[in-house]
């Protein structure tokens, strides 16, 4: 099966001002999202394959604006509470 056909998924983060805002998708046959978070800057999903018994958080940060470092340091500290899974990370620095 080719992987990107399929059934998808997405979760979403709306865009602040002129900051973008975050969306994870994901391909339902392969992969099952059994939670999530999203928060103002964050959006994490407990993700697990459907072969195979292995689960792990994905977490899609926004560091959108200078100046807002504790409030989103603070969301990514809440994501990983939710969690001692493995932990995957991916974030969009927008400093300017």
């Amino acid at each position: 099966m080719d992987l990107l056909e399929g059934t998808w998924n997405w979760l979403s983060v709306p865009a602040l001002g002129r900051s973008g805002g975050i969306i994870a998708n994901w391909n339902s046959e392969f992969m099952t999202v059994v939670d999530n978070l999203v928060g103002a800057y964050a959006l994490s999903v407990i993700c697990s394959l459907k072969d195979v018994e292995f689960k792990w958080l994905l977490c899609c940060c926004l560091w959108a604006k200078s100046g807002f470092e504790r409030t989103i340091l603070g969301e990514l500290g809440d994501n990983r509470a939710c969690s001692c899974l493995p932990w995957c990370m991916s974030v969009d620095f927008n400093i300017t």
